[in-house]
């Protein structure tokens, strides 16, 4: 199933509408509010597969729950890139 994805507005919003076409054909809608999107609708399962593509790709590369001092400024290591 290819990714279809529409705009609509919130007040030409239909929610039975829409919840329909997002399980029956899988689309996924942007909501906006005076032009300006203010929410996503997408199939709970598209999400569901979208995480766990992602499960396990992460990497910890340092302690996050300790301060960083100033002489240990961020700066970006290629080596920690794959």
């Amino acid at each position: 199933m290819s990714l279809v994805r529409k705009t609509v507005a919130a007040e030409d919003v239909r929610l039975q509408d829409l919840l329909t076409e997002i399980e029956e054909r899988g689309t996924e809608f942007i909501v906006t509010q005076g032009g300006t999107p203010v929410a996503l609708f997408v199939p709970a399962e598209s999400r569901r597969r979208s995480l766990e593509k992602l499960r396990g790709s992460g990497r910890v590369i340092g302690d996050i729950t300790e301060p960083v001092d100033a002489a240990d400024a961020w700066t970006f290591d290629e080596d920690n890139l794959k």
